[in-house]
């Protein structure tokens, strides 16, 4: 992965667990639908085809990330505001909390 794709998945996980929204949920508000094509990107980039929230929908799918999803929640207790945060996340979160002079 691209430092660059690094830092804007990280950023859609922080913001999820922000607004506390599902991870998922704030990337299918962020694809270019299909009927929008051809889309003309900020950044003067010219997508001409896609199925961007098809392909989604399809990974999750083949994750099987509302299973992975129930996993977690029952492994932290159920109702946990968490649930829905990215492992780096609740990784980030567990290394804030160590006491100072903690072993890595």
């Amino acid at each position: 992965m691209t430092m660059g794709a690094f830092v804007m998945e990280r950023t859609l996980d922080l913001l999820a667990e922000r607004l506390h929204v599902d991870p998922a949920e704030i990337r299918r508000r962020n694809l270019i639908p299909r009927e929008a094509y051809p889309f003309l990107s900020a950044a003067g980039f010219v997508y001409d085809s896609g199925d961007f929230p098809k392909a989604l929908e399809m990974a999750l799918e083949l994750a099987d990330y509302e299973g992975l999803k129930r996993e977690r929640s029952a492994r932290e207790g159920g109702g946990d505001s968490s649930a829905s945060a990215s492992p780096a996340t609740r990784s980030t979160r567990a290394w804030a909390r160590r006491p100072t002079g903690a072993a890595a």
